[in-house]
Parts: C-alpha cells; structure tokens; sequence
C-alpha cells in the first residue's frame, strides 16, 4: 500500500472537505488512522444545518476518491455540540454507506457527553 499516495489523498479531499467550514457545516476535522486502514472524517453541524444538504455536498467531495484508497475506507461522523454534549447525529462507514443515497440521515441521533473528545472542543453548533 502506498501511504504516501493516499495521504496526499487524504491532504486533498481534507482540504476540500475544509473549504466548506463556515458555509455548509460550522467545521471540520481529518486524519489518516494508518492502523485501522481508516480516513475518518469528523463534520460539526450547525444547528439549523440541513443534514440531508451536507451529505451530498460531502459526497460529491469524496466521491472521486474511493477507488484511488482502496483497501483505506473513509468514515463520516456528523456531530453536533450542544450545551457542552457532543451529539453524534449519523455515523457512515464506507463507500457503501456513504454513497448509499437511501439512507435516512439522521434518524436515530445519540447524545455521547464531551468524555476525551477534544476535536471540537470549546466550539457549539450555533451560527456566530
């Protein structure tokens, strides 16, 4: 496997995914998780954020990129931050889930408490 290929890869789909930070969602994180042979993705939503809007324009911008990372599967957690409780609104596993346009966003939203998460941390989810 060509890790130097697919973290340059990772370092242009993270930037296209970051370009969108302050528009589509409030912001976002990624890393190469070489180990687990995983690019996640984390994506902190508005309050208001249309998660059904945010999905596509996600997938549009990995969608060129599956094939290029193979065996490396991406993952999405679309997060919100609400009175200091990290909220996990949908979690995508794969090319399969992520590009699966049948999937009802957002339906089954877990409340997780901050525990280490450190991604977001000190951020909400409200438009300032």
């Amino acid at each position: 496997m060509d890790w130097k290929k697919i973290g340059k890869i990772l370092d242009l789909v993270a930037s296209e995914v970051k370009r969108q930070d302050g528009t589509v969602w409030k912001a976002s994180a990624s890393e190469l998780q070489s180990q687990y042979n995983e690019m996640p993705f984390w994506i902190l939503l508005y309050e208001d954020s249309d998660l059904q809007n945010v999905h596509r324009v996600f997938q549009k911008i990995v969608r060129p990129h599956f094939s290029e990372i193979k065996p490396v599967k991406i993952t999405v957690a679309y997060l919100m931050m609400v009175d200091g409780q990290k909220i996990q609104t949908d979690y995508l596993e794969g090319e399969g889930e992520i590009m699966n346009d049948q999937h009802l966003m957002g339906r089954r939203p877990t409340s997780m408490g901050m525990g280490d998460f450190i991604v977001f941390k000190g951020m909400n989810s409200t438009r300032s």
